[in-house]
């Protein structure tokens, strides 16, 4: 068996203790989720393409499955194409970013529809928000907007503040298609959340300073250098350490008036978040 380490939307997703997904073959070490995976799953396509679609398999065996799939999507279209109609959010995703490999129109349409289908219903279970957002964010990276409004949505009315920080991670990610957009929906949600720091409910406090540092590097992200003067505006309204924080983005953002960020780096936070 091949030990392997959960991460990003999968592993969120399974923190979300409403999210209905079989959890079995999940192990937590120290901390750390792994999943104990056969090797000729991520070994082999075809028998990679056959677990893909077998109900009776696990979500998450399922995913990794279609993830080896995505590594050469052409020959498991069909596959692909199945899984992309899947009832589970967290299959019909993977299968999504699978064929942006073989077939960015469907793709695009899975991607839309799991926006879609997320945008006018609540879901059974919290966590399916997160593969909106996911869904959302690969739409932009193919040039399509039209999954801002979910993520804007997302970002200003979630109940976790999990889903906030996602929702900030991949608002960037619109810089092409629809950044202004973007720009104002973080600076909004920057100037919402610092009224936060007034109010005497210490959880709220705590949640505002969390995220008030994640919605800096969302700026820095987007390039967006024309928000510069209103990030200077709220300096006085915070405390030492954000005021320390929203400077060392402010002098990174006058920074790429000189040299532009590469679109193609890692996300990643600040040093000093």
């Amino acid at each position: 068996m091949k030990s392997l380490m959960l991460s990003g939307v999968l592993m969120l997703a399974i923190s979300f203790s409403c999210l209905g997904m079989d959890l079995s073959g999940i192990s937590d070490n120290n901390g750390v989720l792994t999943i104990n995976i056969d090797p000729a799953i991520t070994g082999d396509e075809y028998v990679a393409a056959s677990v893909a679609t077998n109900t009776t398999a696990s979500t998450i065996v399922r995913v990794f499955s279609i993830e080896t799939l995505g590594e050469n999507p052409g020959p498991h279209a069909d596959v692909l194409l199945t899984a992309s109609r899947d009832p589970d959010f967290a299959i019909r995703i993977a299968a999504a970013k699978a064929l942006v490999g073989c077939d960015p129109d469907a793709a695009v349409r899975t991607a839309k529809g799991i926006v879609q289908q997320l945008s006018t219903a609540q879901p059974a279970f919290q966590g399916d928000y997160l593969y909106g957002l996911e869904a959302a964010a690969l739409l932009a990276k193919l040039n399509d907007p039209s999954g801002f409004e979910f993520v804007a949505n997302r970002l200003e009315h979630a109940d976790f503040s999990a889903e906030k920080v996602m929702a900030l991670a991949y608002l960037p990610d619109f810089q092409v298609v629809n950044k202004a957009s973007a720009t104002e929906a973080i600076l909004t949600f920057i100037e919402t959340t610092v009224s936060l720091l007034e109010q005497s409910n210490a959880a709220e406090k705590h949640e505002a300073e969390i995220l008030l540092p994640k919605a800096f590097n969302a700026l820095y992200r987007l390039q967006a250098i024309e928000a510069i003067p209103r990030l200077k505006a709220i300096i006085p309204l915070l405390n030492e350490h954000l005021q320390n924080n929203i400077q060392y983005y402010i002098q990174k953002l006058e920074a790429l008036s000189i040299e532009p960020l590469d679109l193609n780096e890692p996300r990643k936070e600040g040093v000093i978040d």
